[in-house]
């Protein structure tokens, strides 16, 4: 990192994984060019997980070329000429989970972050789990900053 004054700890970024109302993933496509699609996430010690379609460009991409980069930006505001933030790139390698409980205790995780109000319903919502799309992402590195405001 440049900039070592922004630089922010691992446990700052995870911090804001756990919190960002959504993330964007990066990944190749079988072709080699870039691809890039906005998701939730969920996290579980050094793990993240999303859904999606079981096929795609996303699956296709995740399927070829698994090593992907994850953004996630949290607070940000605009001061004279400059912003201030807080971000996080996370980078790991995706892979398709394909056990049903597996699946089952990805969505629930994912679930209990994004609708917990709801998850009376969960076991309703979840019962064709064949039919839906779950990947994780094994982190390999986190790097944290931000730009606060100066006291």
């Amino acid at each position: 990192m440049r900039r070592k004054e922004y630089e922010a700890s691992v446990e700052d970024g995870l911090e804001l994984i756990d919190r960002a109302p959504y993330a964007v993933l990066s990944m190749i496509d079988p072709n080699g060019k870039p691809y890039a699609v906005p998701i939730n996430v969920a996290r579980e010690g050094q793990t993240l997980f999303f859904h999606g379609a079981l096929v795609g460009k996303k699956a296709e991409c995740l399927s070829a070329h698994p090593n992907v980069s994850v953004v996630f930006v949290g607070d940000w505001s605009l001061a004279r000429f400059t912003v201030l933030y807080e971000s996080v790139v996370a980078e790991g390698i995706a892979s398709s989970v394909t056990d049903d409980d597996q699946k089952r205790a990805a969505l629930r995780l994912l679930s209990e972050r994004f609708s917990p109000a709801d998850m009376d319903r969960f076991e309703a919502a979840v019962f064709r789990v064949d039919r839906v799309g779950v990947w994780r992402i094994d982190l390999t590195a986190v790097s944290a900053k931000q730009k606060p405001k100066k006291a």
